[in-house]
């Protein structure tokens, strides 16, 4: 069996690390994406727990094809999460050092920004992207909060410096723990590397905020995908 893809449904990309993976469970932000956007438009959780830039650049260049065959189609949005991992203390296998983090990162925002052939903004509208990084952590093995603040720099510059025909943005997720109205601590899992409930209720927060903001992405606005029931005439010869 296959399902039917249409370009009917919007869709929003979140792509990373465990972060990423991880915010499909109870109370993640992805399944509250997806559950502020019900029948407005498709969440995908494009995450791998444990990637860094490098092989998350490595992933990007086949998961954002430009084929007119591509399975996800109609993307509005994609938010890349990265940095985590990348920013592990010098000597650590998953460690990437600022200056190839940043080419990496960039070169992963290049491909993702990248128009496709013949493409115009009426028919393939260029996707808002929303760039996140490294969060504060609590136990400090093998990583260090003045690392995280660099790379959260890094991504910022990156965000700020982008040209290209998306728009993109970026959320200091060093500010928004160090600012939150709880202790880091809270925000995190008893690791305190990865996020909990409430950690992931505070990104959504944000995240969703800066969705909102753009055109076409505030849900109260989009369309409803196929008609409400109750004004569903199943002896309509018309397209849905």
């Amino acid at each position: 069996m296959t399902l039917a893809l249409t370009s009917m449904y919007p869709s929003i990309v979140c792509f990373g690390d465990s972060q990423t993976q991880y915010a499909n469970g109870p109370g993640g932000f992805i399944a509250s994406l997806a559950h502020a956007y019900q029948r407005k438009a498709d969440v995908f959780n494009r995450g791998f727990s444990g990637y860094t830039t490098r092989q998350a650049l490595f992933v990007a260049r086949q998961l954002f094809c430009q084929s007119p065959h591509a399975a996800i189609v109609n993307v509005r949005a994609v938010i890349i999460w990265l940095g985590c991992n990348d920013s592990i203390q010098k000597g650590q296998e998953q460690h990437v050092p600022p200056e190839e983090f940043r080419s990496n990162l960039s070169s992963i925002l290049d491909i993702v920004a990248a128009e496709p052939a013949n493409a115009t903004s009426a028919t393939c509208p260029p996707p808002y992207i929303l760039l996140l990084g490294a969060t504060p952590v609590t136990q400090r093995a093998f990583h260090d909060n003045k690392a995280k603040q660099e790379y959260m720099t890094i991504v910022g510059e990156i965000a700020r410096d982008a040209r290209y025909s998306s728009k993109v943005d970026y959320i200091d997720m060093y500010s928004l723990f160090t600012t939150a109205a709880e202790p880091v601590a809270d925000l995190l899992d008893s690791d305190g590397l990865h996020m909990s409930p409430r950690g992931y209720e505070v990104i959504f927060d944000a995240v969703f905020k800066q969705l909102r903001q753009q055109d076409g992405l505030e849900p109260s606005g989009m369309r409803l995908q196929f008609p409400d029931w109750k004004s569903f005439d199943t002896d309509a010869t018309a397209e849905l």
